[in-house]
């Protein structure tokens, strides 16, 4: 209320009691940001004393201490819901723990191991490949289709396992380690940050047993200069009540003479005292300090009272920490009292002005106020200079206790630069971490004494004064010691750094350990804790370690301490601070047996294996395995797939099923006898090569080119080959395991792809032959013995007589020079003859089915004519004959492509003697 009224607000009793009436009726557990919205109507009149309103209510509750659990009373929002939050972001922490590894071998996986490889879709010794043609007048659209053969083994062995997987398992060997190392430090982080958390907050875990120290017998801090305060504290006050002097009016009465003369004196009356102590943690052993002095004030019947705070003094608590004192309320009650404040005095002053905080502008209502402060008055800045222009800073020390009463009695005396210039004893913080400094700055006796604390992990105030009584002599302490430890930020925060602990405890004698390990010992003991309290394991495991740690040659209590290790479990020691930190000094361990001191102490965390080691270490095996593992994992060899390389491809046509009139009629020029005309029906679709085979192609598949024109070419037309040679060429060709099966075709279907719907002597047209080897019409379609000049070396002699072009050689020519048919087959007349599947024989005059000719012939069909042959050969209906053995430079081959279904019913049909076949 007075921190709303210093900035404005009208407030009167009605409003006190309003006020009253609705703190009675809300419950407990209302939240500030709820009683900001219940409160506002009644003490702000308009929106502008709303506003402000909140903003004072949300200020002063920012730094309002719990008193429950030595905490502030009424917890910040954000605190509390922080804590709510905590299992949500624990659990969600551990899901994501799973979540980031699957993620990370998912995404090695996807780089490192060799993806599934479809042995269908690799490279096959045969592959056809299928095209679309420009229409013809008589067949349509029509389809081409190229059969490639491949060289590739005739067994393609998958890849290994490793050759699959290796790859990824070498970097997953060499990134999870990291992984999982960078995952379990950022637990064993969290977990340590979430019970040191639980620890300043004074919440133990359900595990945990609460330890507890009597207050030692601190008379040893009752010296010379101790008593010369307290007779200075006692100085009586000048009251304002004046009583009559008997005396000293009858003395003036008599010199008078006359009439009597009255006299009054003042009646004194003893100071008191209001100490407020603020309180960091409850091992704060400068809280403590200022606790014990108050004990010895009360005991020398100096009327002093004692409040705690945390932070700030708004909320002051006692002893009994449920109930919480207003510093409005205390104003009122000691407002006649001197205010001792023990206190830092952090909290104090605005951060950005200067100046005292506005809520603490009430306590300048005090006559006399103090403040005494831990810190050096050699370190004492500006904050110090600050606060001593509403404060009387001291150093908390027994001459400024000497030293305040005169200057509340006499304030000009006071200036703090003559404190700052007399006070020396200070230490850098920089040099704390260095023992021989911490020598110089202490005595021995202090040093010493700060030694025998390091050896228990916490830093009690009650601890390290039974530590004080026991283990040093009375008479070896004194003021200067105790101010010096309380200088030290570590007493303040109750806990010595673990590598200073390590360094304390080693510059302490073996024999002086011992002592020190006895005392804690027996202060353990006087712990209240029995079977089935929450700790009690702890408790066991903690007295059992005590209780080796006395003699740790005893190989009985060793055996004692490790049979109550095993019965706790590891989660419930990690859970326990101070137990840690008490394992980290046990002195033995195997690992010592083979590791120096320095290095065992260097990266072995705890004493014990079930603990691990510290982070370094565990980072530097991490590496080393790392390392091992990218080094040593050999990679696997890499999985080529098979290359897909022709070896050699075939064009076909597919020729559709018809009907045509077979051989040639009377008046045909050139005509022979055996070209007998019949009507053929052809009632199967098949494939027909659109150009002669080549000499590429019969070297592919046949290893070796047996052409006489072999300067011509590899796009040449193989020639010099046998019908009996062709079919072993065809043989090796179906053995290539292709979707199609090839055999050279009938004289039918070589007349009746030849022909592409034409009746005439050519596919262009009819013939006229003007001479021996002159057909001009056979020029743009054919190459024959009138226009089958050739320049290469090795060419024939072609010295016959009317030639339609005048040449010296002549020979083959690559194919597909000239002009297809309509159904796109080159050079069907002309370059060289092209062996038929059939046995020559007559025609017969009548309609013949899917003819085969007769098998029994001693001689083969061949059609087309060739370079070397007259005009009247390269004509459509003219029929060449010849032993199956024979061989000249003049006959070739084209073949014929069917489906396997189809070409067994061939076989099947062509193997029935009982059925002549014959044309």
């Amino acid at each position: 209320m007075n921190l709303l009224k210093t900035h404005g607000f009208q407030l009167g009793v009605d409003h006190y009691i309003r006020v009253q009436q609705l703190i009675a009726m809300q419950p407990d557990t209302l939240e500030p940001d709820q009683l900001k919205l219940i409160f506002a109507p009644i003490i702000a009149s308009n929106a502008k004393e709303q506003a402000l309103f909140y903003t004072l209510f949300d200020h002063y509750f920012k730094h309002l201490p719990h008193t429950k659990d030595q905490r502030p009373t009424t917890q910040p929002k954000a605190i509390k819901r922080h804590q709510r939050i905590r299992p949500l972001k624990k659990w969600v922490s551990y899901l994501m723990i799973p979540l980031v590894l699957i993620f990370t071998v998912f995404i090695i996986s996807k780089l490192f191991v060799l993806p599934e490889i479809d042995m269908s879709s690799l490279p096959k010794a045969a592959q056809v490949q299928k095209d679309a043609l420009p229409a013809t007048d008589q067949h349509g659209e029509l389809e081409k289709i190229t059969i490639s053969f491949n060289d590739v083994p005739q067994e393609i062995i998958p890849p290994t396992a490793y050759q699959k997987y290796g790859l990824a398992f070498k970097w997953m060997a060499t990134i999870l380690p990291i992984l999982l190392f960078l995952i379990f430090a950022w637990l064993r982080f969290n977990q340590r940050q979430v019970i040191l958390e639980k620890h300043e907050q004074g919440k133990m875990p359900s595990s945990w047993f609460q330890t507890t120290f009597q207050a030692p017998n601190i008379n040893f801090l009752r010296n010379k200069r101790f008593y010369e305060s307290t007779k200075q504290l006692r100085q009586r006050l000048q009251s304002n009540i004046t009583q009559l002097d008997i005396d000293a009016t009858v003395d003036a009465s008599v010199r008078a003479s006359d009439s009597p003369v009255l006299c009054y004196t003042h009646l004194t009356q003893p100071p008191e005292y209001l100490i407020l102590i603020q309180v960091n943690d409850n091992r704060d052993h400068f809280a403590g300090f200022s606790d014990s002095l108050y004990l010895l004030f009360k005991n020398e019947d100096i009327l002093v009272n004692r409040y705690f705070f945390y932070n700030d003094p708004r909320i002051c608590f006692q002893d009994d920490y449920d109930t919480t004192y207003p510093l409005e309320d205390l104003i009122t009650r000691y407002h006649n009292c001197r205010l001792m404040i023990y206190a830092q005095g952090d909290h104090f002053l605005d951060p950005f002005t200067g100046d005292l905080e506005p809520w603490l502008e009430d306590i300048l209502q005090f006559d006399n106020r103090a403040l005494f402060t831990p810190k050096a008055a050699s370190q004492w800045g500006l904050k110090e200079v600050k606060l001593s222009r509403y404060f009387i800073v001291l150093p908390a020390l027994m001459d400024g206790l000497y030293a305040v009463v005169d200057y509340f009695e006499y304030p000009h005396k006071y200036r703090p630069k003559d404190w700052m210039k007399q006070d020396k004893e200070s230490i850098s913080e920089n040099a704390i971490e260095d023992v021989e400094s911490l020598k110089t700055y202490l005595s021995p006796t202090g040093f010493r004494w700060l030694c025998a604390c390091a050896i228990y992990p916490e830093l009690h105030w009650h601890l390290t004064l039974r530590l004080a009584c026991e283990f040093i002599p009375s008479k070896e302490l004194s003021e200067s010691d105790i101010i010096q430890f309380i200088r030290l930020p570590w007493f303040m925060e109750g806990s010595i750094p673990d590598h200073m602990r390590h360094a304390l405890i080693q510059a302490l004698p073996s024999s002086d350990q011992k002592k020190v390990r006895e005392i804690i010992f027996k202060v353990l003991e006087e712990n209240d804790i029995s079977e089935g309290d929450p700790g009690f394991d702890l408790y066991t495991l903690t007295m059992a370690l005590q209780k080796w740690s006395l003699s740790f040659e005893n190989k009985r209590l060793k055996k004692q301490f490790y049979d109550q290790l095993s019965r706790v479990s590891k989660d419930a020691i990690l859970q326990s601070y101070v137990l840690i930190r008490l394992l980290d000094t046990i002195p033995r361990n195997p690992l010592l047996f083979f590791l120096p001191q320095r290095f065992y102490n260097l990266f072995f965390k705890h004493r014990l294996p079930v603990f691990g080691l510290k982070t370094s270490f565990r980072l530097l095996r991490t590496m080393l395995f790392v390392c091992l593992a990218f080094f040593f994992i050999p990679e696997p060899e890499p999985y080529h797939v098979p290359e897909s390389r022709p070896i050699v491809s075939f064009e076909f046509v597919k020729i559709k099923a018809g009907e045509f009139m077979m051989g040639s009629p009377e008046n045909e020029p050139g005509r022979q006898d055996d070209e007998t005309l019949h009507p053929v029906r052809i009632t199967k679709d098949y494939y027909m090569q659109t150009t002669e085979v080549t000499q590429g192609q019969w070297k592919a598949v046949m290893g070796k080119n047996p052409s006489s024109f072999s300067n011509c070419g590899d796009d040449c037309p193989v020639e010099t080959v046998s019908w009996d040679d062709v079919q072993v060429f065809i043989q090796k060709l179906n053995q290539m395991k292709s979707d199609m099966r090839f055999r050279l075709p009938t004289e039918a279907e070589w007349e009746y792809a030849a022909r592409a719907g034409s009746q005439e002597a050519l596919y262009t047209g009819p013939i006229q032959i003007l001479g021996y080897s002159d057909a001009p019409a056979l020029d743009p379609i054919a190459w024959y013995g009138g226009n089958s000049c050739v320049s290469y070396e090795g060419g024939f002699d072609c010295s016959w007589s009317e030639k339609q072009y005048e040449c010296s050689h002549c020979g083959t020519h690559p194919v597909a020079k000239k002009l297809p048919n309509k159904y796109g087959l080159y050079d069907m007349l002309g370059n060289v003859w092209e062996w038929c599947q059939d046995g020559y024989g007559e025609y017969p005059a009548d309609l013949q089915i899917d003819p085969t000719g007769y098998p029994d012939s001693d001689r083969r069909a061949c059609r087309g004519g060739a370079w070397f042959n007259r005009a009247r050969f390269c004509r459509l209906a003219y029929r060449g004959r010849n032993s199956p053995a024979y061989e000249i430079n003049e006959l070739g081959c084209r073949l014929v492509a069917v489906s396997p279904n189809s070409a067994s019913k061939k076989k099947s049909k062509e193997s029935q003697p009982e059925k002549k076949q014959g044309n």
